[in-house]
């Protein structure tokens, strides 16, 4: 065993020991004045099995301090000491969080025994975990004790093995089975009733048995949980919001940045927009179609107050992403999505055949260069349908329903004039085509009498 000298001319083994020693005398001493509280109880309301199956306890835990003696060499002695103290850990953490009776009496006995049968942490710890499983309370107590002795070792030892460390994970994974998927490291030096210090020399040892864990001198966090939060956060919109997420889990701006830079490994395609935006190209350009699909427009400055964003940042978003997009396109200031399109320009019109540009323009809050481009784009997604004529915008399917009828009223409406004077060759066209049909059906019913 290595001999290191410390401060007072103590090695480090005999300091291990020291306080290996002083922890089971204490927590033995607490354990047994609870177990002889709870013999008088007994005795009192006359309950003999209770009063000596507690007097079985009392005498293991006696003897529960490992004989210098019996051992070949300080190295076991002190295995066995550790054994002995996460042991007396774990009975602690019973009579404080369970109590005495009947019912858990059985379960300190077998803790008990288990100290004497077994040295080796990584053999005790299991065994230990396997009678506490079959208790309801026992996942509560084993994570308990687990701490206490963690606080031990953290505290006054300052020396851990690799079995111990399985300890500490135990105990990190009970704490990030819900809740937060990132814990600040002071929130943890709380829960394990450490220094902060004394915890992270602890922490960043973590990684060596287990890569899931990421450890810093802020913060520690499961990869594994990180990355489904992250993947339900852009589920969700596509996009996260630095400062939320600040909020959120309670740290600074720049430690949530380097908190997601954590799971880039994992998202490659995954942008950090300086400290202001989180986003994945993919998701986010499937989002905004999504809010296209209401809007049918949107303005890049309505997108930028939904993101809580300068203009300028959402013009850089928008040129990284538009490569990504199915259904929207871009149309200067304007993001439009094409299958809405044609149907939203049909509403405008409602029963009219031709409305002015200057009323599009005003709907969607642009100038007149980006609604007729906006128009343009309609008429040929329309397939001609939608027909723009100087400071117009004709809706061909509605003057075929005004010349029905006027066939059928023998009249000439106005609006009929007006779009005669603007585009003859459209109304022209569309009263060949009635006329053609006309004949067509005519000469099928010809067809059918003869």
């Amino acid at each position: 065993m290595w001999i290191i000298k410390i401060a007072g001319g103590r090695n480090l083994s005999s300091v291990v020991r020291y306080q290996l020693e002083q922890f089971i005398s204490i927590e033995r001493s607490a354990a047994l004045h609870i177990l002889r509280e709870a013999r008088v109880a007994a005795i009192e309301k006359r309950d003999h099995d209770l009063s000596t199956g507690l007097g079985e306890l009392e005498s293991l835990l006696m003897s529960l301090m490992p004989l210098k003696s019996a051992f070949p060499s300080p190295d076991k002695y002190i295995d066995a000491l550790r054994s002995y103290a996460l042991i007396l850990a774990f009975m602690t953490s019973l009579f404080h969080k369970v109590g005495i009776s009947k019912d858990t009496l059985p379960v300190a006995k077998k803790l008990a025994e288990v100290a004497t049968k077994e040295t080796e942490i990584i053999l005790l710890v299991e065994n230990t975990r396997e009678i506490l499983s079959k208790e309801a309370y026992g996942r509560e107590v084993f994570i308990d004790g687990c701490k206490r002795y963690v606080n031990l070792l953290a505290g006054r030892i300052k020396e851990f093995g690799k079995h111990e460390l399985n300890i500490v994970r135990e105990v990190l994974m009970e704490l990030f089975s819900s809740g937060k998927p990132v814990k600040r490291l002071s929130e943890l030096a709380k829960d394990f009733g450490v220094r902060e210090r004394d915890l992270y020399d602890i922490l960043k040892r973590l990684p060596e048995i287990d890569p899931n864990i990421i450890t810093s001198k802020e913060y520690v966090t499961m990869k594994d949980k990180l990355k489904a939060y992250v993947e339900n956060l852009l589920a969700e919109k596509g996009y996260v919001r630095i400062s939320d997420q600040a909020r959120e889990l309670s740290l600074e701006p720049k430690l949530t940045i380097d908190v997601f830079s954590k799971v880039k490994e994992i998202f490659p395609e995954m942008r950090i927009l300086e400290d202001k935006l989180i986003y994945i190209p993919n998701d986010l350009a499937k989002y905004i179609e999504n809010i296209t699909k209401e809007s049918v427009i949107l303005s890049r400055e309505e997108l930028a107050a939904k993101f809580g964003l300068d203009s300028k940042l959402v013009t850089r978003i928008l040129e990284d992403i538009e490569k990504y997009f199915s259904e929207v396109v871009t149309i200067d200031r304007m993001l439009v999505n094409r299958q809405k399109l044609v149907p939203w320009i049909s509403e405008v019109f409602k029963d009219r055949p031709m409305v002015f540009v200057d009323e599009i323009k005003m709907l969607i809050g642009a100038d007149k260069k980006t609604t007729t481009s906006l128009l343009e784009l309609a008429s040929t997604l329309s397939r001609g349908d939608i027909v723009v004529r100087e400071n117009r915008v004709i809706y061909k399917p509605n003057v075929v329903k005004l010349l029905e009828r006027v066939v059928k009223e023998r009249a000439l409406p106005e609006e009929l004039t007006v779009l005669r004077n603007i585009s003859p060759e459209i109304v022209e066209g569309l009263i060949y085509s009635r006329i053609n049909q006309e004949l067509i059906e005519f000469e099928k019913n010809i067809t059918k009498r003869s």
